[in-house]
């Protein structure tokens, strides 16, 4: 187990599988591994994400509440959370939070502002190629530690599916906002 501290109401912990809402029967021991070491990846992401930019609070805080109302809704309604959503709730925001892929999509919003058709274009071919490298980066990071769980052949086998599914919901609800253009009154 980790690092935890709880204070009043509030609970700070080292994982997401040490808080009081997680279900750690549901899981298997590698799965379990997977998620802590995917968490602790998260968690630095998020710090180099910096806050949100309406709350103020630390990015990696709405990640845990997403994974905590998920726990709170599956023991509710009596269905346990499966390993490929805990995974893709984790992941959700590390490729739309990352700092080049909002700087690129900055640059992206000043082109079509000053109406620069070609900047735009080409940003966003630079956009689709780093978001699909950091979506390879998750998926690379969480296969290495299927190695280190010493589940047995066939698990390692089921977890690596289990990754690429996680992996291709985690870009595919990424949001696009140079393909999918919001009116600049809803942002």
């Amino acid at each position: 187990n980790g690092f935890i501290v709880n204070v009043g109401d509030l609970q700070i912990a080292s994982s997401i599988v040490d808080r009081d809402y997680f279900a750690r029967e549901w899981f298997t021991e590698p799965q379990l591994y997977i998620i802590k070491k995917f968490d602790e990846f998260v968690q630095q992401s998020m710090k180099e994400a910096g806050t949100r930019r309406y709350s103020g609070l630390h990015a990696y805080s709405h990640i845990d509440r997403d994974v905590e109302t998920a726990f709170r809704l599956a023991k509710q309604s009596g269905v346990p959370l499966d390993f490929i959503t805990i995974i893709a709730l984790l992941g959700h925001d590390l490729i739309e939070d990352d700092k080049e892929v909002v700087g690129l999509l900055r640059d992206w919003y000043k082109a079509t502002d000053a109406s620069e058709h070609e900047t735009m274009k080409t940003l966003g071919k630079g956009l689709d190629q780093t978001r699909t490298q950091k979506r390879d980066k998750i998926s690379q990071n969480l296969q290495r530690y299927v190695s280190d769980t010493g589940a047995t052949a066939e698990q390692k086998e089921g977890l690596r599916k289990d990754i690429e599914f996680a992996v291709r919901i985690i870009y595919q609800i990424t949001r696009f906002p140079e393909e999918r253009v919001y009116a600049r009154s809803m942002q």
